[in-house]
């Protein structure tokens, strides 16, 4: 749309305290012809920003980047979000246009790299990248934010059968970059799945080679049968990843960590394992699994941001 000539308003959460619904690193989109996209927690608070955003991209006024303070609670007058959860958050408000097209363009094709926004605009470093994400604010009209982009939640599903089609799709709209893996490079399943960011055809045996050391990656194993689930497994377990889960009855993963445990794994790195993966236990369809299963990974990710 940017490249059609429209303008956007591009609200981002800096900051975010207590039980704020919106939280740091949250960002939407207001176009001029009215699309939006993204959200910044929602409710009434939401939509009093997009109202001021409207109202600036309409404007004919000189824009200058500013930081909008909410806080949730009806005990205080000055920024007051008409919401009542507690907390509150800071949002930045930049507005974009065909001016920025080759800073959108080098973010979009960058594999790493740090956004920086302050009081003066948007700068982008590729190839840099942060331990976390740090918001500054000296002065109301004094800040910087920075962010690594490359820091997106990566989803490994190893297994790429009905389930893996499945969770492909559940896990890609909840926002994860999703790796789908296999050793069949004939199966339809894996052809069709048209929501997984990377498809790969791998020996089970040399699994450990393609699923990177990384803070933000939740790994879960859902493939075709007992022996191969073993086979992964066996390989992943001494990683620290973010997640590692394995799909299967309570019998079979009893003999899976039985049989393990006799090979010289470490009962503490089988505790570390969520298996039976899922929160629900009676589940039919592949589509109810991959329910059960994303509500366990995004739970678990959650907790790690607290």
């Amino acid at each position: 749309m940017i490249k059609d000539g429209q303008q956007a308003m591009l609200l981002y959460v800096f900051a975010n305290e207590g039980s704020s619904p919106g939280k740091q690193g949250f960002k939407m989109a207001i176009f001029d012809n009215g699309i939006m996209l993204g959200s910044i927690g929602g409710g009434m608070m939401e939509q009093k920003l997009i109202e001021l955003a409207k109202t600036h991209l309409q404007s004919t006024c000189d824009f200058a980047p500013f930081v909008k303070r909410q806080i949730h609670s009806k005990d205080i007058k000055k920024d007051q979000s008409g919401m009542i959860c507690s907390g509150e958050q800071k949002v930045g408000f930049y507005k974009v246009s065909s001016n920025h097209l080759s800073l959108i363009e080098s973010i979009a094709i960058a594999k790493t790299g740090v956004i920086m926004l302050s009081e003066g605009g948007v700068e982008f470093q590729p190839g840099h990248s942060l331990v976390q994400t740090i918001f500054e604010q000296s002065s109301e009209k004094e800040w910087i934010y920075r962010e690594d982009i490359r820091k997106k939640h990566m989803a490994h599903i190893i297994g790429a059968g009905h389930v893996g089609l499945a969770l492909s799709r559940t896990l890609h709209q909840l926002g994860f970059y999703v790796h789908i893996y296999d050793d069949r490079d004939d199966l339809y399943t894996l052809k069709n799945n048209e929501y997984a960011d990377e498809k790969h055809i791998v020996d089970y045996e040399e699994i450990s080679k393609h699923i990177v050391l990384d803070n933000y990656n939740y790994v879960i194993i859902v493939s075709f049968g007992y022996r191969s689930d073993k086979l992964v497994l066996e390989q992943l377990i001494k990683n620290n990843y973010s997640f590692l889960g394995m799909m299967g009855s309570e019998f079979k993963v009893k003999q899976i960590k039985s049989e393990l445990l006799k090979e010289g794994v470490k009962q503490a790195d089988l505790d570390k394992v969520h298996a039976p993966i899922g929160v629900l236990k009676h589940c039919n369809s592949p589509e109810e699994i991959a329910v059960s299963i994303a509500a366990q990974v995004i739970d678990v990710k959650n907790r790690l941001l607290i």
